[in-house]
């Protein structure tokens, strides 16, 4: 099982898929993920970009305690 995220940074919106278990994220932020595609319509990650050994996703997406923050939108679990 994963976590699906979207995610509004101060210059795009992404969807990043993390597998807590294997700290893999994958992450997709091109002109797919603004505007309507919503993230229960994605159906794989496949081709998305591979980050391994992410400890935090939160760090790893630019959480943290300033006024430029990254926000997690929406989040579901989901098995791809």
């Amino acid at each position: 099982m994963k976590k699906l995220f979207k995610v509004e940074t101060n210059a795009s919106t992404m969807f990043v898929s993390y597998d807590e278990e294997e700290k893999i994220a994958r992450v997709l932020d091109n002109e797919e993920t603004e505007g309507g595609l919503d993230i229960r319509e994605v159906e794989d990650d496949s081709s998305w970009d591979v980050y391994e050994d992410v400890e935090d996703i939160e760090a790893f997406v630019g959480i943290d305690d300033t006024p430029d923050s990254s926000e997690i939108v929406d989040e579901i679990t989901i098995n791809f």
